[in-house]
């Protein structure tokens, strides 16, 4: 058995259990949101929002504005931004996570109500964002690699492609 001393001068903090990722834009339409029912009939749903957050991350959710609802209906038509870490091990893909809140500040300073919950993972997103992400690092290595034959070449080759 191992004296206690010696698991105290192991380097707990130093251990990193993150999987290596890049950072990417993923950006939406949002289009709008329908067949809205409250969920007590006494408050109907006046004005929503939508709040996207990422899991996984320690970023800001993206927030909509506020959209009336009309039958039971409401038009966003807005286009989202969001970062996202993209991890190069599918595995371990974030999931999209989609908040729609009625904003009833109105009704005697009640607040946001949650409406509706959605989770959308993100695994096919991140497997097309690296195969394209690939094919641009093949392409800018391949132009890396001509440029760097043709500067290392003779000086006048060197020139002329200089300038």
């Amino acid at each position: 058995m191992r004296p206690v001393s010696n698991l105290l001068q192991f380097p707990v903090d130093k251990i990193d259990i993150k999987p290596e990722t890049m950072e990417c834009s993923l950006s939406m339409a949002i289009i709008g949101l329908r067949d809205i029912v409250p969920s007590i009939d006494l408050f109907p749903v006046n004005k929503v929002f939508c709040k996207f957050d990422i899991s996984g991350d320690s970023k800001h959710p993206v927030l909509t504005n506020k959209h009336a609802v009309f039958s039971g209906s409401a038009d966003v038509l807005e286009i989202i931004t969001i970062d996202v870490s993209v991890p190069k091990d599918l595995q371990y893909s974030p999931t999209l996570t989609v908040y729609v809140y009625d904003n009833i500040t109105g009704l005697g300073g009640l607040g946001d109500r949650l409406v509706g919950v959605a989770s959308i993972p993100l695994t096919e997103h991140c497997k097309s964002l690296l195969a394209s992400l690939d094919k641009k690092v093949l392409k800018s290595s391949k132009l890396g690699a001509s440029v760097a034959r043709v500067i290392e070449g003779p000086k006048d080759k060197a020139r002329a492609f200089l300038g």
